[in-house]
């Protein structure tokens, strides 16, 4: 269930942010937005703790990232605390990301050594990616 709301929530941010051509600044928002979220688990934890009503969840994302993302990424954060979804914030902006390198047809790629490459064979592999 927890991964249809993700998938829900995160294919309409991105066409949202398609249709009104704000993909890379909606991008931007998401990165700061899940990085915030996951270098502060005590945030994670008071979103989750039971005894703190929703309001009051709803005042500290705003005071939180009112500033630093658009107004629709904020209305997509307070919604889901709204509705009690703010478990599944995390992961709904990772679908989000991950629909915005697969529009933008970016891979990932994964390069193993037997030793540390040098600089000057870092940049021909980036090169050739």
């Amino acid at each position: 269930m927890a991964k249809l709301v993700s998938k829900t929530y995160g294919d309409a941010l991105f066409e949202l942010a398609l249709e009104e051509n704000h993909l890379d600044d909606m991008l931007d928002d998401v990165t700061a937005a899940v990085q915030a979220l996951n270098e502060n688990p005590d945030l994670s934890r008071l979103m989750n703790h039971p005894k703190i009503d929703k309001e009051e969840k709803k005042e500290v994302i705003k005071n939180i990232f009112s500033q630093s993302v658009s107004d629709d990424l904020m209305g997509l954060l307070v919604l889901m605390v709204s509705k009690d979804r703010q478990k599944d914030i995390v992961a709904t902006l990772k679908v989000f990301e991950d629909k915005v390198l697969e529009y933008k047809k970016i891979g990932t790629a994964y390069v193993t050594t037997a030793k540390p490459l040098s600089q000057e064979l870092k940049d021909k592999l980036l090169d050739k990616l």
